[in-house]
């Protein structure tokens, strides 16, 4: 617990002087220069410069500086926590790339962490303390930021001077405890010696363990991160979605499953995306020597596109960024497609086949060799533009590709050749080889989410040959050998398929569920690739409409990214003229009429709210009393119609010749009750005249009467 208490003239913060000490002057300088390490550290691994060198300034003035700022406890904390929160909005307005290639613990984020720690421990050299000397647990937040600091993979030759900084703080933050330490005790001459043997043995030792640690982080590195991961339930293994450079046959069935529904892209097109490549490969080779091994792997080879000015006929008012040519001689007409993807993977820029320009607002673009797109930079939440045509362009395909593309393992199963060769036995063409291998799978086979292979049976082996039921990696596969066995140019291709609608906010959407594998077959007579998709159609995303809540949640969310975007991207310059854009599209109508009503509503609702409440609470009391005279009535006399009027009971009433004084009281009652509600006297004067009105009724002398009519309902006027 903190002491909160404090003199009631004492200001909650001050600036003050400090004469300096010399015990406090060496142990503060301590604290600098294990800051100044780390900051060292964050930046050798980060590469970043502005913040490393603006917190070494800044520690180092601390340094020399007299001046300290006086704050309680409570403020101190509060000012930790602002620290802390600005820097988490910081993080989330401008955010950074993360790879799917980056281990479990993204640099990114640890990085952030750090830099939260590291300005904590620099505010914590300003504040005034007792003597003058930083706290003994600002070592202990060093040691703790120093992990988070160095989480980069780097190479060898870095791998030394990351160790040699290690020590270096280590060593450092030995001599800041044991000064922070020999200023609170004084030992006698004859105790020095012994402890400082102890002191020195104890770095030493803290120094031998420290290396040895780090070496065997070095060399152990993706086993400890393995034993993290499932010490955590957490397996970057079962949950990597294959857009890297390979793909295993569970890869693409583990991204449907893990966080099935969360989105991975929108995109605006007049007619559905369909079909969004992002990795090809062109290499299979068998995983039946050891499952974990990656099955598909894709040729090496990249081109970084050039900048071009827009040719005749493209739609320039939807182009947005720097253009670029994916294809050579593109002949329109062409059709626009703008993707926003949430969580850009590994920079891949998912596009159709189709794809003959791409245009980004940041970096440059390049062309995997397999005619993919990836971008140098792309911010996360950031959109890129696609130029297509209507049907895929012509290319000759090269001897070095077709032999890619055809190739197949020596010893691939003689139970899949002859299947291949029975398959095609009547088949001439390219086009009816393509349609007999759809046509075999569909019929024969079954879509499941996942598959039980024996022990040390060929998955792909037994997939066609006896299991009969798997997932669209195994039907890709399966189609890309049987058509290469058939001298048929195939390739693996894995990326979503996007054919859910947002009616709301008019665009299409692709959920991790619908991420997707396929395969691409060179057409000789069209001289061109095509699509080819064998799975059966349970295992296809098929076009669906969310419901009307998700798409209004989605279409905010996306309006806000598009605006947040374009304010980086372009300062305030167009910020007016997008929501004029905003203002008259759907959610913008809707939420304007609802701006525009709300104010109005609350105002009417508030005017005068404790006199109506007082008055319906009254209101209801001589309701209540209204209810207690029809009750009493009804017991010893007769049961008021609800066609009857107060004027007309209460006349009959006084007529009742066999109980007057009984009668004439309750007649006064009703006419008390008729004249206070004709007046609008309804307060609590008047339930208080009606309370002893009430109260002086005698008893009838005709209690065993029964009423008229039972049955007819009563009345309030």
């Amino acid at each position: 617990m903190f002491e909160t208490t404090r003199h009631i003239d004492e200001p909650l913060f001050a600036f003050e002087r400090i004469e300096k000490q010399a015990s406090s002057s060496q142990i503060r300088w301590l604290a600098i220069v294990e800051l100044l390490i780390l900051t060292y550290l964050l930046g050798y691994v980060s590469g970043a410069r502005v913040f490393p060198i603006t917190i070494a300034g800044l520690a180092i003035f601390s340094g020399v500086s007299p001046w300290r700022l006086r704050l309680h406890k409570p403020l101190q904390l509060w000012l930790y926590a602002v620290i802390t929160i600005g820097f988490v909005l910081y993080y989330f307005l401008s955010p950074v790339q993360i790879l799917i290639e980056d281990p479990l613990f993204f640099p990114a984020q640890t990085h952030l962490i750090a830099r939260i720690l590291i300005s904590i421990c620099l505010v914590t050299l300003f504040l005034k303390h007792d003597r003058d000397r930083p706290p003994i647990w600002l070592a202990g937040m060093g040691a703790v930021c120093l992990p988070f600091a160095v989480n980069l993979p780097l190479g060898y030759s870095d791998h030394h001077t990351l160790l040699y900084g290690i020590i270096a703080y280590v060593g450092v933050m030995a001599l800041y405890g044991n000064e922070w330490r020999r200023r609170r005790v004084a030992l006698s001459r004859r105790h020095r010696w012994p402890r400082a043997i102890a002191l020195f043995a104890t770095l030493s030792t803290s120094l031998l363990i420290g290396a040895g640690s780090a070496y065997a982080l070095q060399r152990y590195e993706k086993n400890i991160e393995y034993y993290l991961e499932e010490l955590l339930g957490y397996d970057s293994r079962a949950v990597r979605p294959g857009f890297t450079i390979g793909n295993r046959l569970n890869d693409v069935s583990n991204w449907k499953t893990a966080k099935a529904d969360e989105l991975a892209l929108r995109v605006f097109s007049e007619s559905p995306p369909g079909y969004l490549r992002g990795v090809v490969f062109d290499t299979y080779q068998s995983p039946r020597r050891n499952e974990s091994l990656t099955v598909w792997t894709g040729q090496e080879g990249s081109s970084v596109l050039h900048r071009m000015e827009p040719p005749r006929g493209l739609p320039i008012s939807k182009l947005h960024g720097q253009l670029y040519s994916v294809v050579d001689d593109s002949q329109g007409p062409w059709s626009t497609m703008e993707v926003w993807p949430l969580n850009p993977q590994g920079l891949f820029l998912f596009a159709p086949l189709e794809t003959a320009y791409v245009a980004v607002n940041t970096g440059h673009v390049v062309r995997e060799y397999h005619g993919t797109l990836r971008a140098s930079e792309l911010q996360s939440h950031a959109g890129y533009t696609l130029f297509t045509t209507q049907s895929t362009p012509q290319q000759e395909l090269s001897d070095t590709r077709r032999h890619l593309s055809t190739r197949v393992e020596p010893d691939t199963s003689p139970r899949i050749k002859q299947l291949a060769d029975e398959l095609f036995a009547d088949c001439e063409t390219t086009e009816e080889k393509i349609h007999r291998v759809q046509q075999w799978f569909r019929t024969n086979f079954e879509y499941q989410l996942g598959i039980d292979v024996p022990r040390r049976a060929d998955p792909l082996t037994y997939f066609l040959t006896e299991g009969r039921k798997a997932h669209c990696e195994f039907f890709a596969t399966g189609t890309a050998l049987l058509l290469r066995l058939a001298d048929v140019p195939t390739r693996y291709v894995a990326g979503y398929v996007a054919v859910e609608r947002n009616d709301l906010g008019g665009f299409w959407i692709a959920r991790n569920k619908d991420v997707h594998a396929w395969v691409e077959a060179y057409d000789d007579a069209q001289q061109r690739w095509v699509i080819v998709e064998s799975t059966p159609e349970a295992g296809i995303p098929q076009p669906r409409t969310a419901s009307q809540l998700s798409q209004s949640m989605d279409t905010i969310s996306l309006l806000w990214v598009r605006l947040r975007n374009l304010i980086r991207n372009e300062g305030f310059r167009n910020i007016f003229q997008y929501l004029w854009k905003i203002a008259w599209s759907i959610p913008g109508m809707v939420a304007l009429t609802l701006a525009l009503a709300i104010p109005f509503l609350l105002r009417n609702r508030q005017l005068k709210p404790w006199t109506r409440h007082r008055e319906d609470a009254h209101l209801k009391s001589m309701h209540a009393i209204l209810s207690k005279l029809d009750k009493r009535t009804k017991e010893h006399y007769r049961e008021r119609q609800a066609d009857e009027t107060l004027m007309q009971f209460t006349s009959e009433l006084r007529s009742n010749e066999h109980d007057l004084a009984w009668s004439n009281s309750l007649a006064d009652c009703y006419d008390l009750y008729r004249t206070l509600r004709f007046r609008s006297q309804t307060g609590p004067e008047a339930v208080e005249q009606l309370e002893k009105a009430l109260s002086r009724v005698p008893m009838s002398e005709h209690s065993g009467v029964k009423p008229h009519s039972l049955n007819a309902p009563m009345t309030s006027q």
